[in-house]
């Protein structure tokens, strides 16, 4: 019996799938000495003995042989994580020479947003000497996969195709700051081109939009228009902004505006406490108190007039001789506001008045 027939009938490594779980290198064979007391160790070399490289050893009564696994000696189950903007990411097997263009590819290329210049990859530090160090850090460069016209093995032979990976390095491909999907607003009504438009730069504002929108038609009431944002509508003065681009008036647009231009309504409508409230015909360059006297006038009641023009602006006057009488636009809504009612005096103790009231301390305060 020799070391190399116990490898093949013992140990079995004539089966290559088991081979290639065993340390070749080296195995050990225990011997016992020559007085009998002790043992020592001879080492040999697996590979070389079972390819005849190395001479065959002869085995001896007592001799124990021992083959060890790759497992013993290393880690077998070696690992890269991928993290970011990559379509798969998590843990990935590491297998020999795998470089960082053979992580994205596995990980299915990145998704949309991904800022493909470089990646971060962290290291475990493994240098005795750097003793506050928890990972290195490098920055190789990212394969262009967004580039339809380089080959796979352009994209393979890049930089990053290049830069090899070591077991427990974790990417980190980071989003693009500057990478945004198509944002929408919509603009209906009174424009020659409704429907909706992709915002072209981050601060697209209001007069750029109806610009692009054709402008507004004939019809078109830029100071009836109405812009809803998140449901909620915005007092502006859609009018100022076209005649002052870029102006206060011209709102800066987000994602989801709506914008909706109306007709003339070529109306105004009187309500509250006037004899004859409803609506009625718009006559250019009117006051207030004109409408007030088409609508009857006020009722003994009025208090006060709020005038809610038509950007949604709301004003307050009075009904004296000395008070504002602003000229309206049209789509104005005049609503004259009733008197608050007088709040009642205070209850009175039950059977008593306020004369007995004031009787009885008149008397106490005399007495005192």
């Amino acid at each position: 019996m020799t070391v190399r027939k116990m490898l093949l009938s013992v140990v079995g490594l004539e089966d290559s799938v088991y081979r290639a779980h065993t340390l070749m290198d080296r195995g050990d064979l225990f011997r016992l000495n020559s007085n009998l007391i002790g043992r020592h160790v001879q080492q040999f070399n697996v590979g070389a003995i079972l390819d005849g490289r190395d001479p065959d050893i002869p085995l001896v009564p007592g001799d124990e042989m021992r083959i060890y696994g790759l497992d013993e000696v290393e880690f077998l189950h070696k690992t890269v994580q991928i993290f970011g903007s990559v379509k798969n990411p998590g843990a990935y097997r590491l297998f020999k020479n795998m470089t960082l263009s053979d992580l994205i590819i596995q990980a299915g290329g990145y998704t949309e947003d991904a800022w493909a210049v470089n990646a971060t990859v962290a290291r475990i530090t493994r240098a005795v000497n750097q003793q506050d160090s928890l990972v290195s850090i490098f920055f190789p460069d990212l394969p262009d996969l967004f580039d339809s016209t380089r080959t796979t093995v352009q994209i393979l032979s890049s930089k990053a195709g290049s830069f090899r990976l070591v077991d427990k390095d974790q990417i980190f491909v980071r989003p693009n700051p500057d990478f945004k999907p198509q944002q929408l607003v919509s603009i209906g009504g009174e424009v020659k081109f409704p429907g909706q438009y992709a915002l072209t730069v981050s601060r697209e504002r209001l007069s750029d939009l109806i610009h692009r929108a054709g402008g507004l038609t004939q019809d078109g009431y830029a100071r009836g228009g109405q812009l809803l944002r998140d449901s909620v509508a915005l007092r502006i003065n859609i009018a100022e902004a076209l005649n002052n681009p870029s102006g206060k008036y011209d709102a800066i647009l987000r994602p989801g505006d709506q914008i909706s231009i109306p007709r003339h309504p070529n109306t105004v409508r009187v309500v509250g406490e006037v004899n004859n409230p409803g609506i009625y015909s718009f006559v250019d360059g009117e006051s207030r108190n004109f409408y007030i006297k088409m609508a009857g006038g006020v009722t003994d009641s009025a208090d006060f007039v709020l005038v809610t023009n038509p950007e949604g602006y709301v004003e307050r006057s009075g009904l004296g001789w000395f008070s504002s009488n602003p000229s309206i636009p049209d789509g104005t809504v005049i609503h004259v506001v009733k008197v608050k009612p007088e709040p009642p005096p205070p209850p009175t103790a039950q059977g008593e008045s306020f004369a007995d009231y004031w009787k009885d301390t008149l008397a106490i305060i005399t007495s005192t």
